[in-house]
């Protein structure tokens, strides 16, 4: 039978029990906070601290000590190498908080496995992560200008062929209106044929 002995500031031999194994598992106090309803998390830090003599705990975002991370690392444990786009969708997280976790954990728990198809607006395909150490893949030459704007205007003949018919169109007319075989209409000539 577990005793029930207060201790100073009221704290059973139970809370204290739960509060050094919590403690010394790593996770954020937030993550295991209800299990001492009666303490908040800054009671909590501050009894396992400075009554207790616990060692410091870190800003909560040490390898393996955060939430994103270990969402992270159950997408990756299958060892597919993925971007970070594609990490944000499978955890529900957001990409910029993937892409700052795994700098924090690159290279001793994550190494680039490869290279997405999509590239980006600046030419470069984007990074595939893999689980663990490793030595990265090369990255790819970056596309010239000119290969992405012949991308550009593939897709868009693809996907967009009503875009191109109205540049086309506007390109028409400027050029007829150079050379001078485009005859605009007088304003006041077709003011006066306007009127019945």
């Amino acid at each position: 039978m577990t005793t029930k002995r207060k201790h100073p500031r009221g704290w059973t031999d139970e809370e204290i029990e739960i509060l050094r194994l919590q403690w010394e598992s790593g996770q954020p106090i937030k993550t295991w906070a209800h299990l001492l309803p009666n303490r908040t998390e800054r009671a909590i830090s501050t009894y396992g601290s400075a009554e207790l003599g616990l060692p410091a705990r870190g800003n909560g975002r040490t390898s393996g000590n955060s939430m994103t991370w270990r969402a992270i690392e159950r997408v990756l444990s299958d060892g597919i190498a993925r971007d970070a786009a594609e990490i944000g969708r499978l955890t529900g997280l957001s990409q910029n908080y993937v892409l700052a976790e795994l700098r924090m954990h690159y290279p001793a728990s994550v190494h680039v496995g490869g290279y997405g198809l999509r590239i980006s607006g600046h030419g470069y395909r984007p990074r595939l992560w893999k689980l663990g150490p490793g030595k990265d893949s090369p990255r790819p030459k970056p596309m010239t200008s000119a290969e992405r704007a012949r991308k550009r205007w593939r897709m868009l003949k693809e996907e967009r062929p009503d875009y191109i018919e109205t540049r086309n169109a506007r390109y028409r007319l400027k050029h007829a209106e150079k050379a001078g075989k485009l005859i605009r209409r007088d304003p006041a000539a077709a003011w006066i044929g306007s009127t019945p």
